[in-house]
């Protein structure tokens, strides 16, 4: 899986500030979501972190936070979502499986599912 990411904290004008990198598809467990992305964006806490934090040792720090898609795979505590439905989402900045492809998205209690994924809007005209 094709992902944007970086290995070393370091201005947008360095080089290797964002590399092209492969990733692997994460899988979701317990309440978490795996949403195939149809859009994806870069926010200002990903700039943030692109610059003031370090990757573990010799791994890739991905990017990208929030994201629109469908729902590919839910975990089996996580009644909120089921399969193919489109949605918003907004992984947290612990999770490190976001690739250009894919977005899990995941949280630990009711309250945080609420907060994380909301259904994707409608057009308000066709």
């Amino acid at each position: 899986m094709k992902a944007v990411a970086y290995k070393k904290a370091s201005p947008i004008d360095h080089p290797e500030s964002l590399l092209n990198v492969e990733a692997p598809i994460p899988h979701a467990t317990r309440r978490d979501l795996l949403v195939e992305l149809q859009a994806v964006s870069v926010n200002p806490v990903d700039v943030k972190v692109r610059t003031t934090v370090a990757p573990n040792g010799d791994e890739y720090k991905i990017l990208g936070r929030n994201a629109s898609g469908v729902d590919k795979e839910v975990g089996p505590e996580a009644s909120y979502s089921s399969p193919e439905t489109k949605c918003t989402t907004l992984a947290p900045l612990h999770v490190p499986a976001q690739t250009l492809s894919f977005i899990l998205s995941t949280s630990t209690s009711s309250a945080r599912d609420r907060r994380v994924l909301a259904l994707r809007m409608q057009p308000l005209c066709r």
